[in-house]
């Protein structure tokens, strides 16, 4: 478990990098548990995903984990207004679906 939440901050590490860069980023797919954490990070250093250059557009994310309860939980708070996310079902084996919209 510690390598894994080693690789976990290694990641959030490397996207905060990139939101930093000056990239002009118009589209990020992650996982839940990964969203969440880059959430919860960039809140630590005072900002968001919405503004760390994020700018309004999509950010799809995938996994089995996106209830309803979820969705309205990343939309809200990690988020906020003016980033459109489509959340997705599936995995690399079966494909994606588009989750009904909330």
């Amino acid at each position: 478990m510690s390598e894994l939440e080693m690789y976990k901050t290694h990641v959030i590490e490397q996207a905060v990098t990139l939101l930093n860069a000056g990239h002009d980023i118009k589209c990020m797919f992650t996982t839940p548990k990964l969203m969440e954490s880059l959430g919860e990070e960039l809140e630590n250093r005072g900002t968001s995903i919405r503004e760390d250059g994020h700018p309004p557009g999509s950010s799809p994310a995938g996994q089995t984990e996106f209830t309803p309860q979820y969705t309205r939980f990343a939309m809200e708070e990690l988020l906020g207004d003016g980033v459109y996310m489509t959340p997705t079902y599936g995995n690399t084996l079966m494909g994606l679906a588009c989750l009904k919209n909330l």
